[in-house]
């Protein structure tokens, strides 16, 4: 039922944001696709807090923008939770790839663009996440103000490390339009309005690209802890 609704909800939704993400696309030569069954389709899966048994992923588009690999869709997913009624959620997302190997602990960047369902289910699907606003009490206020950081409890030095004051001070001045996760050797841009423009698209590469570099950059100071 759920796979159902989002269907049609989905098929109501104006084709504008496909045309966006195709002008987008052939601006940058990535290759489009368009819709994605990520049960089914033979591409890499776009995973990250928004991903679920029952997405749907739509203009789906890959290539490189400066080097980097690009993963670039949209995402919508009809969120449940008992007691509280059903939700359409939607995002354009895109994906960067770091250096392979690179391990970094699990990181969420929120910029305050969710609803309480969104929340009860991250809190379900990530338990081990906590609120990580005290790593930051020493950087740009704006940044706390600004966003609401999530990492599982047993990173929290880890991400401190990552997450430098000339990142989150650039995020905070330039960047809360959108959402931010870290997760092994991917990052995460997220944009949550229904409707998208191909500036919206511009800034996230150019954040994401950015954020990308600074984050394997600073990856090679972390002491990561050894085992005992």
């Amino acid at each position: 039922m759920a796979n159902l609704l989002q269907q049609f909800v989905s098929a109501l939704r104006p084709s504008h944001n496909g045309k966006v993400i195709k002008e987008f696309a052939n601006r940058f030569d990535l290759v489009y696709f368009g819709h994605v069954d990520h049960r089914y389709d033979d591409h890499a899966v776009v995973r990250g807090v928004t991903a679920s048994a029952h997405h749907n992923d739509r203009h789906f588009a890959v290539g490189t923008i400066k080097g980097r690999d690009v993963s670039a869709l949209e995402r919508t997913n009809v969120l449940h939770f008992p007691g509280k009624p059903a939700t359409e959620c939607s995002w354009m997302i895109i994906q960067i790839d770091l250096k392979d190997g690179l391990e970094l602990p699990h990181i969420f960047i929120d910029a305050f663009h969710h609803n309480e369902l969104f929340y009860a289910n991250l809190f379900v699907n990530f338990a081990n996440f906590q609120s990580a606003q005290s790593l930051f009490v020493g950087h740009d206020p704006l940044f706390n103000q600004h966003f609401k950081t999530y990492v599982p409890t047993d990173k929290f030095d880890e991400a401190a490390q990552l997450l430098s004051a000339e990142i989150t001070t650039t995020l905070a001045h330039h960047f809360t339009k959108f959402d931010y996760e870290i997760e092994d050797d991917v990052v995460y841009v997220y944009c949550s309005n229904q409707r998208f423009t191909e500036k919206d698209l511009e800034s996230m590469a150019q954040v994401g690209v950015w954020l990308a570099e600074k984050i394997e950059a600073r990856a090679a100071t972390i002491d990561t802890p050894q085992p005992a």
